[in-house]
């Protein structure tokens, strides 16, 4: 509607009197009115982010340090709960967005580290072996089992997933600005021939909520906290 807009008002407007609007008038018109439409039905694909150079050195650096009880960092297996056949795991979603929003909340200025494709058993492991014929890729001392082939079984590819997931993050029921920013921050990376997803929670300045419900950050774990421990956990921490 809005392309349009008054169009018909115009230079380019249909003449009356029948056979006054004739072929040359037709031809020129026809081509406006299918570039105003196309223009109005144009879905931009998202920002090729992709981590490609040096993915496994990047990678590897992310994976850095002692991680195991690090409240900044969260590694995720995959988008798929390995049942015969396997299905996606509806709860995942809210499970990061939990984890992600107590990483924002962690302090007044922090960023957190989501990874979604590596392995967090060994009889994960062997179920992605088993499913999806996945051999493991060994790397500071984690396997990564990548996204890749869960995300082919369920009918996406990399661009379609990545649209998926960033729509679902900008409708969450969070902060605008932080979901914003997280969405952005959303984005695939190689390892090699794994594919893994990188999400980056950044505080913006305050504690943030998931639909109104506060969590918080405890080693390696989320918790969800009532909303008076969750004053007193503030109260008691760097953001007093």
């Amino acid at each position: 509607l809005d392309a349009l807009k008054d169009f018909w008002n115009r230079d380019l407007r249909i003449p009356t009197g029948g056979s006054a609007w004739g072929k040359d008038k037709k031809e020129s018109l026809y081509p406006e009115v299918v570039r105003r439409l196309r223009r109005a039905f144009y879905a931009p694909k998202p920002k090729q982010q992709t981590v490609h150079l040096n993915s496994r050195l990047y990678v590897e650096t992310l994976l850095q340090g002692p991680i195991s009880e690090e409240p900044l960092i969260e590694l995720k297996s995959g988008f798929c709960r390995l049942d015969e056949p396997p299905v996606e795991d509806v709860d995942l979603f809210e499970d990061v967005m939990h984890t992600a929003v107590a990483m924002a909340s962690h302090s007044r200025s922090n960023q957190g580290l989501i990874l979604i494709g590596i392995a967090d058993k060994l009889s994960a492991v062997q179920r992605m072996r088993d499913v999806f014929k996945v051999s493991p890729l060994e790397l500071s001392g984690h396997l990564i089992t990548g996204t890749g082939e869960q995300i082919a079984h369920l009918g996406f590819n990399v661009d379609s997933w990545w649209r998926r997931w960033k729509d679902k993050i900008l409708s969450a029921p969070v902060d605008q600005q932080f979901a914003n920013a997280l969405a952005y921050s959303f984005k695939p990376v190689y390892c090699e021939d794994k594919l893994l997803w990188e999400m980056r929670p950044k505080s913006i300045g305050k504690p943030i909520t998931y639909n109104n419900r506060p969590f918080v950050r405890i080693g390696s774990a989320t918790h969800e906290m009532t909303t008076d421990d969750f004053l007193a956990h503030l109260a008691a921490s760097v953001w007093s």
